[in-house]
């Protein structure tokens, strides 16, 4: 017997966000740390069974906003946890060349050392085209709704009581300007 509604959970990052250091521990051992510059963007999606069909349906994904803080797929303290933790440190069981080359195939592409312990010029090319690209794709999505909604919540009640970003148009009303994610604007965050 199928539930009749599944719940997931998908955080989401642009590559051009994430910095990836890579140290060889020993010889089958390799240190990953990430460090993320900006927050993740997590969606939180309902898959429910399709009784006629018997399958399910496809996953209706919400927004931060719209999807309910707490929940058996991202209980509030995991969410927290995702939300605050900038840097994480992941110690693997692979050689070093191992874990490049899975992270080439990732787009994650990692420099090898060099005596100067800086990335090749290659690797600094390529992270600004990543960059550059992810700029314009922000500024082209990132807008917000100049006050005919709420974009923190989602609302479009009492709208003369919220407050519009000037550069990003963000609008949130007051219970979402003191949260620490939806309070912030589009500027803010990236």
């Amino acid at each position: 017997m199928f539930s009749q509604v599944e719940s997931k959970v998908k955080v989401e990052m642009l590559a051009s966000d994430v910095e990836v250091q890579l140290e060889q521990m020993s010889a089958q051992q390799t240190k990953v740390r990430v460090t993320l510059r900006f927050l993740p963007r997590i969606d939180h999606g309902m898959q429910k069974w399709d009784k006629k069909l018997r399958r399910r349906c496809r996953t209706e994904w919400l927004s931060l906003g719209d999807a309910p803080v707490g929940s058996a797929v991202l209980p509030t303290a995991a969410r927290e946890a995702l939300l605050s933790a900038m840097t994480h440190e992941v110690t693997l069981q692979h050689t070093l060349e191992k874990v490049q080359l899975e992270l080439s195939k990732a787009l994650l592409t990692a420099p090898p050392e060099t005596k100067s312990k800086r990335p090749l010029s290659w690797y600094n090319q390529l992270q600004k085209q990543l960059a550059q690209a992810n700029k314009r794709a922000r500024q082209e999505k990132l807008v917000g709704s100049n006050g005919e909604k709420y974009d923190g919540c989602g609302t479009e009640e009492d709208l003369e009581d919220g407050f519009v970003c000037d550069r990003c148009k963000y609008t949130c009303c007051g219970s979402c300007a003191s949260d620490h994610c939806f309070g912030r604007c589009f500027c803010k965050r990236g």
